[in-house]
């Protein structure tokens, strides 16, 4: 993670996380986001692509603590500062194109500032999100074979000998520049144009008007089908 860059309080490298006591809260949500970095460093046999590695760290982050005890309860939505990142973003437009997301490094982000990494985390982190629960849930079988694959060390045969790459050179298809679009494009059976315009829509539903009520729960602000159907005695 970026956190050291960011002065934040603890980063990751080689498996092993470094992290800094800066007050309870900050505190459990570093070690909860240095936490995934460091387990799949120690665990996984292929580097994920940066996108989703990240994504999945600030997934982590989301929780609530009990007011009787000191143990947290995991609910990914609950993140209040990445929600509000997201929401700033929309509101000032800068929200990056997906293209830039999934072959970006958060490097790149950085160097144009911390104002632009902030940004890129939150639409990662939002973007996870939608590979869980988006369009009823379609990508979320893709993300955990993406994951299996990775951890086990078949992703990169996998993209190498995937006929949906067919234009990509096969020497290119694992390279770090290249693999960021090319998981998408394997695991989660779609085009980056579809891909896009689903995530669009689902942005919008997260950034809506009183969502900021469930993210305080800790619930999805995406409404629910079925529910409303019940609702409406369908």
């Amino acid at each position: 993670g970026l956190y050291l860059s960011l002065g934040k309080g603890g980063y990751t490298t080689e498996g092993l996380a470094v992290l800094y006591d800066i007050g309870r809260w900050d505190t459990l949500c570093i070690t909860a986001h240095e936490g995934w970095h460091q387990y799949c460093q120690n665990n996984f046999k292929e580097m994920l692509p940066a996108w989703i590695d990240e994504g999945i760290a600030t997934y982590m982050e989301g929780c609530r603590f009990d007011r009787s005890s000191d143990v947290a309860t995991f609910l990914p939505w609950r993140n209040f500062e990445r929600f509000n990142e997201l929401r700033n973003c929309y509101r000032r437009g800068m929200m990056y194109p997906l293209f830039d997301l999934i072959t970006r490094s958060p490097q790149y982000f950085l160097e144009k500032g911390q104002e632009h990494l902030l940004s890129y985390y939150a639409q990662v982190w939002v973007l996870t999100h939608f590979l869980m629960e988006g369009e009823g849930g379609r990508y979320r079988a893709g993300l955990e074979r993406m994951l299996q694959d990775a951890q086990q060390g078949t992703m990169g045969t996998t993209l190498v000998n995937s006929p949906r790459l067919e234009e990509i050179p096969r020497r290119r298809r694992t390279s770090r520049a290249m693999r960021g679009m090319a998981v998408v494009m394997v695991y989660f059976d779609t085009t980056i144009e579809e891909l896009e315009a689903e995530f669009r829509d689902f942005i919008e539903l997260v950034v809506a008007r009183g969502s900021g009520s469930d993210i305080w729960r800790g619930r999805s602000p995406i409404p629910d089908p079925a529910a409303e159907e019940s609702d409406q005695g369908v």
